[in-house]
């Protein structure tokens, strides 16, 4: 067998030149800037305008992560130029996504001349043109897809305008890389906020994406901001826990909250951390608590059909919880998951999120049902949309005849073979020389053989498998029990992650068999 460092580089089909590339320190030199594009210049340039003549700015973001982080991250460049700035999240129930025409025209009667416009923007034409016809320019820093019509902005600041990078970037990115433009100098803490919005909205972990990642991780370790370790209990803080712990934290509030407490979190990030911050960490993690409680409840009370293709139901939790818990039956059933709930903003539409996986197109179906559809939009295996009250039977009775002819495609995981004597630290070191892990660069799945039925030991209810590895590693399982093993078959296999387990003072190495796909053990 090959070393494990070849197996992991055959895994990544890696050369050696590569993993040199990839382990290397990591330096801001190496992300492409975009100071000098017209389109920034022309910007900045705008920006220096308003400034001198003591023009009211005013920069509108989005509710989730990346929204909040590009805001976040404007806003305080703003300060940093100490010539502070208004903002404004809008709420996802009231207003939706983007500038809507009338809150351009509070814009319009709070007499701001300049609005920048970050993680929306330009799919906003009309309002866009109105503000113009009021005297009032827009900057717009978006990564959304482009229409065939730009709206009539001051300037556009967009990856595909740009002609940026060989991967796509969040909004935080984007705002990140026009502050080190508007402050000639990299802030350590916007590159933070810009990384964690490149994890959230789930950017592929390459290029300038896994540098900006591997950066923000060392200036976490070494600079500690109390902005993001206030929303985790983790010691050892890595993009798993930014993305398990902090992130959902974030989002949460934009879900939750009915009107517009949501532009709190950019007094949280933008301004230096306080007793007022501490407060606000305190309610976002109560308030994410309170999501997960609603979320259970929720799946408590529906009702789910085994006997059909997928499941579509009509739910009890707010629209922007939808998703979470479409996502939650999806893997829970492995079926194609629809969960509409009424519309906060009109009582005669039900609003929806999809889940699916491979082998079912959200937006195949969604263009099936287009003549059902008020309003929808996604991606391959996730979508939301708007329907009509009247128009949810036959959906419904489409969304299944679709989960029908087009069932979950599982695929092979492809995992490394792993000896026992190799879960150990010195392995997981390796393994994180090639991290950070995420969108289209997932951690490695190991495949661990020949453990005999006699060695299986479980949690004192017998619900989860929990056993000691010869190395002094724990192999362990949230999916598999002492009800999912043969006590006669020769010897098992397993599939699983490495990862680092810290608890009351102590650090160990931790098989854990989940992966995705919920692969069962093999009989050798």
């Amino acid at each position: 067998m090959d070393s494990l460092k070849q197996r992991l580089l055959d895994y990544y089909s890696l050369s050696l030149e590569d993993y040199a590339r990839m382990t290397r320190e990591p330096s801001f030199d190496f992300i492409p800037r975009i100071d000098d594009h017209p389109s920034v210049k022309r910007a900045l340039s705008r920006i220096e305008e308003a400034m001198e003549r003591k023009e009211k700015i005013i920069v509108y973001g989005d509710y989730d992560t990346d929204g909040i982080m590009a805001t976040s991250i404007v806003y305080r460049s703003f300060l940093k130029r100490k010539k502070p700035v208004s903002f404004f999240i809008p709420s996802r129930y009231k207003d939706g996504y983007g500038l809507n025409l009338e809150n351009a025209k509070k814009i319009a009667g709070g007499g701001y001349k300049l609005v920048i416009l970050v993680d929306n923007g330009v799919s906003c034409f009309d309002e866009v043109s109105y503000l113009l016809s009021q005297g009032i320019d827009t900057i717009i820093i978006d990564h959304h897809s482009l229409p065939e019509a730009l709206p009539p902005s001051y300037a556009i600041i967009h990856p595909e305008t740009l002609h940026y990078g060989e991967a796509p970037v969040s909004a935080g990115y984007l705002s990140f890389l026009f502050s080190v433009a508007m402050l000639k100098e990299v802030d350590p803490y916007l590159l933070t906020l810009g990384a964690l919005s490149t994890i959230s909205d789930l950017m592929p972990i390459k290029a300038h994406n896994r540098e900006i990642v591997r950066l923000c991780l060392r200036h976490i370790r070494k600079l500690g901001f109390p902005q993001i370790l206030s929303l985790t209990g983790a010691t050892r803080i890595d993009e798993r826990v930014l993305s398990m712990d902090v992130i959902p934290v974030i989002n949460a509030v934009g879900r939750m909250d009915l009107g517009t407490k949501a532009n709190r979190l950019i007094h949280y990030f933008g301004d230096d951390f306080s007793e007022a911050s501490e407060a606000i960490a305190v309610w976002m993690k109560e308030n994410n608590a309170a999501r997960k409680e609603a979320t259970i409840k929720a799946e408590e009370k529906l009702r789910v059909e085994e006997d059909e293709p997928g499941i579509c139901a009509i739910g009890t939790l707010p629209e922007g919880l939808n998703g979470l818990l479409a996502n939650r039956l999806m893997d829970r059933y492995e079926k194609p998951t629809a969960i509409f709930s009424p519309a906060k903003a009109d009582p005669g539409l039900y609003v929806g999120s999809i889940r699916s996986k491979n082998g079912f197109s959200v937006l195949e179906l969604e263009q099936e049902c287009a003549d059902l559809i008020e309003k929808g939009g996604g991606h391959l295996h996730a979508g939301g949309l708007s329907i009509k009250k009247g128009n949810y039977g036959e959906f419904r009775e489409r969304f299944l005849s679709y989960s029908a002819s087009h069932p979950f495609v599982k695929e092979e995981v492809k995992a490394i073979p792993i000896l026992e004597s190799e879960t150990n630290m010195e392995t997981f070191r390796l393994i994180r020389e090639l991290a950070p892990f995420g969108m289209d660069y997932p951690e490695p799945v190991f495949s661990l053989s020949s453990i005999a039925p006699a060695r299986l030991a479980y949690t004192r209810d017998g619900r989860f498998l929990s056993f000691d590895l010869k190395t002094g590693a724990r192999l362990f399982s949230f999916s598999f029990g002492k009800e999912d093993f043969d006590s006669r078959l020769p010897s098992y296999s397993f599939l699983g992650t490495l990862q680092l387990n810290e608890w009351k003072g102590t650090t160990r190495i931790n098989f854990m068999c989940e992966v995705e796909g919920q692969i069962s053990p093999t009989k050798k």
